[in-house]
């Protein structure tokens, strides 16, 4: 018979097993099941099972126990010889952990898991010098540590366990411990002092322009003469030139010499002579009176025929 055990959790096992190849004519009636635990002595867990059903399981287990089982099956020529023994085939197994650092100061905390997730039961610890204040929750492998400043600058290697009954698993691991807390924080230099800015000197006070006297009122009839803005080295008449053809001349002159009758007056030359105009003969019914063409009342004649 091939006996196979199955470890479902920290308190049940399951058997399974295959009837015996030969029965000496006389059915199976039923099974005697036998374990022990550890290294002890076999007891009997079914005297006779009155099944013929090759699967059992074996419940309320110690925890933290390895256990073995045999069968042997039984009819009526009596009890056949025991199977091969057999332990629970489960194994456990911690998943890898990698090399850890945290600073000094500083919480350090993650979960130990298993491989095989369906496992239930399993137990953790630290063994092997784990460093001090360091712990792991039995039941659920959460480790917390918070590195004190003495225990900065080191690393530190120790073993987290997993036992599931009689199976166990560790794990070295390693925690590297930064020194940060005793560096003392890098002396700033101090800014350097920035020299004052130069005093602008002010800008001295401009003196005001001398208030100019007005140019006394020239009386009617008083002789003007030149005016001021013009050149004596240039030709008089380029002023009446820009007069007539720069309308912003003509304005300048007018706005500030309206002392002058005209611009020929002011560069000193005289008027130029308007000429009439002549007049040819005045048309039929207009007479030339003073100059001009006038309208005049002519008597009007009768026709020949109102004569009669």
């Amino acid at each position: 018979m091939n006996l196979t055990v199955t470890s479902i959790s920290s308190t049940q096992n399951n058997l399974s097993w295959s009837p015996p190849t030969s029965d000496d004519n006389s059915p199976i009636t039923g099974y005697k099941i036998e374990f022990k635990t550890d290294t002890g002595s076999y007891s009997n867990l079914v005297v006779d099972t009155k099944s013929t059903s090759t699967t059992f399981s074996h419940v309320d287990l110690v925890k933290n126990s390895k256990y073995t089982y045999k069968v042997s099956a039984i009819n009526s020529v009596g009890v056949s010889i025991a199977s091969s023994e057999a332990s629970p085939t489960s194994s456990i197994e911690i998943s890898p952990i990698s090399t850890l650092t945290i600073d000094e100061g500083k919480l350090l905390s993650f979960t130990v898991k298993l491989t095989d997730n369906s496992l239930n039961g399993e137990s953790f610890s630290l063994e092997q010098n784990p460093p001090p204040g360091a712990q792991i929750n039995s039941s659920s492998g959460l480790f917390t540590w918070t590195p004190t400043e003495s225990q900065g600058a080191k690393s530190y290697v120790f073993d987290v366990v997993a036992k599931l009954n009689f199976m166990t698993d560790r794990q070295l691991i390693t925690i590297t411990v930064n020194d940060v807390l005793g560096i003392p924080d890098p002396v700033k230099e101090p800014d350097p002092v920035k020299e004052p800015d130069p005093v602008k000197e002010p800008d001295p006070v401009k003196e005001p322009d001398p208030v100019k006297e007005p140019e006394p009122v020239k009386e009617p009839g008083e002789e003007l003469g030149i005016a001021s803005f013009v050149d004596p080295k240039k030709d008089p008449q380029s002023y009446i030139d820009r007069y007539n053809n720069e309308p912003t001349y003509k304005k300048w002159f007018d706005e500030n010499f309206p002392e002058y009758s005209s611009i020929h007056q002011a560069v000193g030359l005289d008027e130029p002579e308007i000429k009439m105009p002549e007049f040819g003969k005045c048309g039929v019914g207009t007479k030339l009176i003073d100059g001009v063409c006038t309208v005049i009342d002519t008597p009007k004649s009768k026709p020949w025929w109102k004569f009669w």
